[in-house]
């Protein structure tokens, strides 16, 4: 990331995704929370997102990650696929009797 005076140091990074929401908090108690699909992606020549305004003296204190699906408490309590299908099992198969094998007499024996 390109960092200058105008832009500042780089607070904090993470991955995101597309569905998730985000929380940023300051250290003065400014809680703002986003969807992060309503960030703009830029370039990587660029300077930076202004994801949150703030007045002089404050700074980013924390931010969180609020996955799709969660709560207001931020859990996850719901999958957010279908779960996958319980497996099918297969039709037993019937053991089919074998035939025993003739006994034959070997060679000069018997009758």
């Amino acid at each position: 990331m390109k960092v200058t005076d105008r832009s500042g140091d780089v607070v904090c990074a993470g991955v995101v995704e597309a569905t998730d929401d985000l929380i940023c908090i300051s250290a003065k108690g400014i809680v703002m929370r986003m969807k992060v699909e309503s960030l703009r992606v830029i370039g990587r020549a660029t300077q930076g997102v202004i994801v949150m305004r703030l007045d002089d003296g404050d700074r980013v204190a924390s931010y969180a990650r609020v996955p799709a699906g969660a709560d207001d408490n931020g859990i996850v309590t719901e999958p957010l696929a279908p779960a996958a299908p319980e497996p099918v099992e297969a039709p037993k198969r019937r053991k089919v009797a074998q035939p025993e094998p003739e006994l034959v007499p070997a060679d000069g024996d018997g009758d």
